[in-house]
C-alpha cells in the first residue's frame, strides 16, 4: 500500500513540475503580446490627451467640427473605444455609425481623424444633434430602423455601433446589415 501511494504522490509531483514548467513557459511567450497591450494603453492615453486638448481649446493640432453641447460634451463611455478604434481607421474612409445619437462618437472620431466621412443612423434624431452641427460637411444623418440599413452593398469602409447591438430585435441580422453595407 505504501508504494502505491509513493508513486501516486511520485506522478502527482512529476505532474506539478510539468505544469509549472508550461504554464512558465506560456507566460514567457505571452511576455510581446503584454508588452504590445500596455504600448495600446500608452497610445489610448496620448490620443485621449489630444483629444481633450483640442475640445478645450489648448491645441490647434486637429481642427474639431462644430463645438458640442454641454450634453454632448459629456462622456458617455465611448472615449476608450474612440481611442482604440481611430488608430485602425485609414485616412479619407467614409463610415457608418448606427446608432449614433447625438453624433457624439463621430465627433470625437473627426476630432482625431479629419479627413473622414461617417454618416449617422438612428431610430430618432437627438434633440442635441443641431443644425450646427450638422453644418460639417464631414458629417451626415439620416433616419432609419433597426431592420434594414437604407445602403447599398458596399456603401461604406466600416461601420460601428457603439452600444447599439443590445437594442436590436434580432442583433445576428443586425450584425449581417453591417457587414452588408
Amino acid at each position: 500500500m505504501a508504494v502505491v501511494f509513493a508513486a501516486i504522490m511520485g506522478l502527482l509531483c512529476v505532474f506539478c513540475v510539468c505544469f509549472a514548467l508550461w504554464t512558465g513557459y506560456h507566460f514567457l511567450n505571452r511576455l510581446d503580446e503584454i508588452a504590445r497591450q500596455d504600448d495600446i494603453t500608452e497610445q489610448t492615453r496620448a490620443i485621449l490627451k489630444d483629444v481633450l486638448l483640442t475640445q478645450s481649446g489648448a491645441s490647434e493640432s486637429r481642427p474639431h467640427p462644430a463645438p458640442l453641447t454641454n450634453s454632448a460634451k459629456e462622456d458617455n463611455g465611448s472615449m476608450h473605444s474612440i481611442a482604440l478604434l481611430a488608430p485602425l481607421i485609414p485616412e479619407g474612409s467614409h463610415l457608418l455609425d448606427f446608432g449614433c445619437g447625438n453624433m457624439y462618437t463621430a465627433i470625437q472620431l473627426l476630432g482625431i481623424k479629419p479627413n473622414l466621412t461617417i454618416t449617422g443612423l438612428d431610430i430618432i434624431r437627438d434633440q442635441n444633434l443641431t443644425d450646427e452641427i450638422l453644418s460639417d460637411n464631414r458629417l451626415r444623418f439620416q433616419l432609419s430602423s433597426t431592420k434594414e440599413i437604407p445602403a447599398a452593398d458596399n456603401s461604406f469602409d466600416g461601420a460601428i455601433a457603439l452600444a447599439t447591438l443590445h437594442h436590436t430585435p434580432d442583433p445576428e441580422y443586425f450584425l449581417s446589415e453591417l457587414v452588408r453595407v
